[in-house]
């Protein structure tokens, strides 16, 4: 109470039916789980609250950390398909692959149009992007305006997707029957391609329930946003009056009905939350069906009248040829970084309150974070390596001119003598770019869950610099309210256990004291909590 005596004025009101917020201290692990029951009491919360050991995640922690686990996840994957042998026998691969241009500007790629290829790549953008984002706006609660506006844009995204969806499919309904993987040269060859009517008919699949998906979920998402439904209160019986207000506006004129349904808003949200989660299935199954579908175009090696080759021609080279992938250095250093990440992602989500742990999950994410950036400096290395190895212009160039007479007849008529090549290596570009985007993550994560803290004023305690004033001004326990009656200045905690219940009435003239709770709290044997009070869940209250 010394403490407050010197912050003047008190601007918050605590009203008796209205108490003060109240900082939830007993959260653990980045998803920050409450432990129940855990702040009945005033002396309880004290000693939560001076607990140095126990350390609070801030909200920031989880959803980054979700976006942690995706680039992990996909630098994961994208290492697995560009290694070069198995992991029992890596070999030194370059990142980079040849295609004979004539297929690049082929309008088919596996026995597809390319056409299917653009839309299932624009897809995502309409589909898993507006789902996602929906969740993001769903958990920001921001004012009613605002959030109709942009639910509404999502949901016209959503749409756009399904028409582009049912595109796809009506192209590639005909296409499917065609796609195919073919050997290297099969021009030369004649081997036969394999039929991957298969996967084809399951992209297809995909891509009409995605359109259905979608569009439900547009329809869905429309109408729970209209009714206000897809909602999360905000925080604060302030800002939900001030919401309450606004949505109320234009239901002046409507007759209310004469018997309400329970549960409407929960079941209604329910059923936006399944259609969105199942378009982001689908658009994920999408995606990978379309990398798969990708896999199969055609590529070729370089060969010389010795069999396979590379650019480099040099006798005493440990790589006898070229081979279309990342050293096996630079891919075991990205799978050891990339599965430590996953794991400590995992292990950190277990609901742990230690500040000793928090600290060894920081050792372990700057290690990644160390890791990542030297692995995109390796990569970046290897390509500018690979680069100086001149791209070869054609099937005429070097590595060709030892080849067999009648292999070079066969060439020459069917046209392919002097195709020429075209040196890609934009999978590897992804990776790299992946790497440096991964590191940068890491170091935000770092800095502002456990660097850029700030002490409150009130209590002592540390928060990330954007957190900071919130609680400060509205959820600190120590923070000074003063009594809507006595006009007493106290600590927010103090008033919401104990003094809220013994000033006299309320502003409405009833008594704060529930009759239930008086024997309870005058008599003999410890006060329990009112029946239907903020403390019977165990939880401050949120209003």
């Amino acid at each position: 109470m010394a403490m407050m005596g010197v912050i003047e004025p008190v601007e918050e009101v605590a009203y008796k039916n209205r108490p003060p917020l109240l900082e939830d201290v007993s959260i653990e692990g980045p998803l920050r789980i409450p432990i129940s029951h855990a702040l009945d009491t005033l002396e309880q919360r004290d000693a939560i609250e001076e607990d140095y050991n126990w350390w609070r995640y801030s909200k920031f922690a989880a959803p980054w950390l979700f976006f942690l686990l995706l680039l992990f996840a996909t630098i994961f994957t994208l290492t697995a398909l560009l290694q070069v042998g198995d992991l029992k026998g890596l070999r030194n691969g370059t990142p980079r692959y040849y295609q004979l241009e004539t297929d690049s500007d082929n309008d088919n790629e596996a026995g597809m149009d390319k056409t299917i290829r653009r839309l299932r790549t624009a897809i995502p953008f309409f589909t898993l992007l507006p789902a996602v984002l929906a969740f993001i706006v769903l958990y920001s609660k921001p004012r009613p305006g605002p959030r109709k506006g942009l639910m509404i844009v999502l949901a016209l995204l959503l749409v756009v997707g399904a028409i582009l969806c049912f595109i796809s499919f009506g192209v590639g309904e005909d296409d499917r029957k065609t796609a195919r993987s073919c050997y290297e040269l099969q021009a030369i060859t004649n081997e036969r391609c394999v039929n991957r009517e298969g996967v084809a008919t399951a992209a297809l699949a995909v891509d009409f329930m995605l359109a259905l998906l979608a569009l439900t979920a547009a329809i869905t998402l429309i109408w729970t946003t209209l009714t206000n439904d897809f909602m999360i209160p905000r925080t604060g019986w302030r800002e939900q009056e001030r919401d309450e207000e606004i949505i109320q506006r234009g239901r002046k004129n409507k007759p209310r009905p004469a018997v309400k349904a329970h549960k409407v808003r929960p079941t209604r949200m329910a059923l936006t939350v399944i259609a969105l989660l199942a378009v982001i299935i689908f658009a994920i199954a999408s995606i990978v069906l379309m990398i798969v579908l990708h896999q199969y175009h055609n590529t070729i090696r370089l060969r010389s009248f010795r069999g396979l080759t590379s650019l480099r021609f040099d006798k005493d080279a440990s790589q006898p040829f070229e081979e279309s992938g990342w050293s096996a250095r630079n891919t075991r250093l990205r799978y050891a970084w990339a599965a430590i990440g996953i794991l400590t992602v995992l292990i950190n989500f277990i609901p742990w309150r230690t500040r000793v742990l928090a600290w060894v999950f920081f050792f372990l994410y700057f290690c990644v974070g160390a890791m990542a950036f030297v692995s995109f400096g390796l990569d970046v290395h290897e390509m500018r390596e690979s680069r100086d190895y001149n791209c070869p212009s054609g099937l005429f160039d070097v590595p060709y001119q030892g080849i067999r007479p009648d292999i070079q007849a066969i060439l020459a008529s069917r046209g392919l003598r002097n195709s020429k090549l075209n040196c890609i290596n934009a999978p590897f570009v992804a990776t790299a770019t992946l790497e440096f985007i991964t590191g940068i993550a890491i170091v935000i994560y770092l800095l502002f869950e456990y660097l850029f803290r700030w002490a409150s004023v009130y209590s002592g305690r540390k928060y990330p610099f954007f957190e900071v004033r919130k609680i400060e001004n509205r959820l600190d326990s120590r923070r000074p309210v003063r009594c809507e009656l006595t006009s007493k200045v106290m600590t927010a905690k103090e008033y919401y256990y104990k003094h809220r219940f013994l000033a006299g009435p309320t502003t409405s003239g009833m008594s704060s004291v529930p009759s239930e709770f008086t024997e309870s709290l005058f008599g003999e044997g410890p006060a329990l909590p009112p029946v239907g009070s903020p403390f019977a869940s165990g939880m401050p209250p949120v209003f």
